[in-house]
C-alpha cells in the first residue's frame, strides 16, 4: 500500500522501541515537537537515542505518508522526471554556519521566497542567541 511504511522499517522501530513504555514514548515526542516549534535547533531537543526513537516513532510514519504522498503526485504529474540528483535540505531552513561577529549574527535561510539574508544584533538578545545557535 502506497504511503504505509515499510514493514522492515515498522518492524525495527518496534524492536527499538520494545520494553519502553508507549506513554513515555508519546509524552517525549510531544516535547520534542513544542521544541521544534518553538525553533530550539535538534541539538538542544533529541538529547538521546530515547528522544530519538520516540520521534521516530511517533513521526516516522507519518512523515513517511506524506513525503510518498508528494512523490506518487509528482510521478503521476510528470511521468517523465527522472531527477539524477539530490538535495537534501532536511528540516533546516539555514543554508550554512551563520557569520558570528561581535555586534550582529547573519545567516542565510531557504524560505517559501527563496534565499532570504537574516541578521540579528547583539541588542536583541534573543534573536542573537538563536541565530548563533543554528549551527
Amino acid at each position: 500500500m502506497p504511503g504505509k511504511i515499510p514493514t522492515e522499517l515498522q518492524l525495527a522501530l518496534e524492536r527499538l522501541a520494545a520494553g519502553k513504555p508507549r506513554r513515555e514514548l508519546m509524552q517525549r515526542a510531544k516535547a520534542i515537537s513544542q521544541s521544534y516549534r518553538s525553533g530550539a535547533p535538534s541539538r538542544e531537543t533529541i538529547r538521546s537515542a530515547d528522544d530519538a526513537l520516540a520521534y521516530a516513532f511517533t513521526r516516522m510514519p507519518a512523515t513517511y505518508a506524506a513525503t510518498s504522498a508528494v512523490l506518487a503526485a509528482v510521478r503521476e504529474a510528470c511521468p517523465d522526471f527522472a531527477p539524477r540528483t539530490l538535495v537534501d535540505a532536511g528540516a533546516a531552513r539555514v543554508l550554512a554556519h551563520p557569520r558570528v561577529g561581535k555586534a550582529e549574527v547573519g545567516a542565510k535561510l531557504c524560505t517559501s521566497d527563496g534565499i532570504v539574508a537574516t541578521t540579528a544584533s547583539r541588542r536583541d538578545a534573543s534573536a542573537y542567541k538563536t541565530r548563533k545557535g543554528w549551527r
